[in-house]
C-alpha cells in the first residue's frame, strides 16, 4: 500500500463525507486508503460512517484527542506513506499524487504538506516558524496581533513573506494537511499525546528535524480548506485548549528555571486574555 489517508472525525460528519467525495473525485493514482477515526462523536457520525463503503472506520470509546486518534490510525494501516487530512479540508485533482512524488523524489523529508487556499482561492499561511516567546502575545489570532496585525513577529512566525509558488524548506506546517514518511514517524513514535489538541504538529515537526528530516511546502499540491470549520462552534474552549498546548510546547522544550516563570505568568495572562475577549467578541458578533 503506498498511501493512507487518515482522517480524525469529531462532530464533523458533513465536512467528513465532503472530504471523502472529494478524495474519491480525485482519487490518487497510486494504492490508497482511507482510514477513518471517529473519537466518540456525538452526532450522527457512528451511523453514516458505519454506512460509507470504500473506508476502515475506528470508533472511540472516549474521545482521545487529535494526536492519538492520528497514531491510532498509523498502527493499523499500511500505507509508506500517512496522509492525515483534517475534516474541513478539500482534495483538489492531483493534489495527493503531487505530495507523494515530492516525497518519492526527496528521501531525506520526513514531513510535507501543500498549498491550503481559503474557500475563494486564495492564501493561507500555512507555514511557520518555530514558536519563541515572543509569540506568546504575537501569535496568528493573539490580541496584540489584531491590534498590530502586520507587525514583524507575527509575520516572521507565519511565514507571511515567503514565496507560496515555489517549494520550501519550513520549520513545520499546520497539521490541515501533512503527509508523513511512515518509516520515519514510527521512529519518533508518532505525535506526541500528551498534546490532545493543537502543537502536535509543531512538535513533531520539531523532532523530525531534530532526526534529521527535513520539512517542506510543497507548492502544486493544493487542497482547499475552511478554516476553523471543525473548531468554530466553541471559541473559548477551542483558545483555551490552543493556549494549553502551546504552554505545553514551551514548556517540554524551555529548560530554563528564570523562562520557566516567565511563561507560568505569560500564559495565565494570556488566558484571561482569550476568555475576556472571546467573550466581548461573541456577544458583539455572536459565536462563528
Amino acid at each position: 500500500m503506498k498511501i493512507t489517508i487518515g482522517i480524525v472525525n469529531y462532530n464533523s460528519i458533513n465536512d467528513t463525507k465532503r472530504l471523502i467525495e472529494s478524495i474519491i473525485k480525485n482519487k490518487p493514482i497510486f494504492p490508497y486508503e482511507i482510514v477513518v477515526l471517529d473519537n466518540f462523536s456525538k452526532d450522527e457520525s457512528r451511523k453514516i460512517l458505519s454506512e460509507m463503503k470504500d473506508i476502515k472506520v475506528i470508533f472511540k470509546s472516549r474521545n482521545t484527542g487529535f494526536g492519538r486518534g492520528c497514531n491510532d490510525i498509523a498502527r493499523r494501516s499500511k500505507g509508506e506513506f500517512i496522509l492525515f487530512l483534517n475534516p474541513d479540508v478539500i482534495v483538489n485533482e492531483s493534489s495527493i499524487d503531487n505530495l507523494v512524488k515530492f516525497m518519492d523524489r526527496n528521501r531525506e523529508v520526513g514531513v510535507c504538506g501543500g498549498k491550503l487556499l481559503n474557500l475563494d482561492g486564495t492564501i493561507q499561511y500555512s507555514c511557520r516558524r518555530f514558536p519563541t516567546f515572543f509569540n506568546v502575545f504575537f501569535g496568528r489570532e493573539t490580541f496584540l496581533t489584531k491590534l498590530y496585525p502586520y507587525n514583524r513577529f507575527t509575520r516572521d512566525y507565519m511565514c507571511m513573506d515567503m514565496d507560496y509558488e515555489k517549494d520550501n524548506e519550513v520549520d513545520w506546517l499546520r497539521g490541515a494537511v501533512l503527509m508523513v514518511r511512515r518509516e520515519a514517524f514510527e521512529k519518533l513514535n508518532g505525535f506526541d499525546e500528551r498534546f490532545f489538541l493543537f502543537l502536535e504538529d509543531t512538535d513533531l515537526c520539531y523532532r523530525m528535524r531534530m532526526e534529521g528530516y527535513k520539512v517542506f511546502y510543497v507548492s502544486d499540491a493544493i487542497f482547499y480548506h475552511r478554516l476553523g470549520g471543525c473548531m468554530a462552534k466553541d471559541l473559548i474552549k477551542t483558545r483555551v485548549i490552543h493556549n494549553y498546548s502551546f504552554y505545553k510546547y514551551f514548556k517540554k522544550y524551555m529548560k530554563n528555571k528564570i523562562i520557566s516563570f516567565l511563561l507560568d505568568f505569560a500564559f495565565i495572562s494570556r488566558l484571561i486574555m482569550i476568555i475576556y475577549f472571546t467573550t466581548i467578541e461573541e456577544f458583539f458578533y455572536g459565536s462563528r
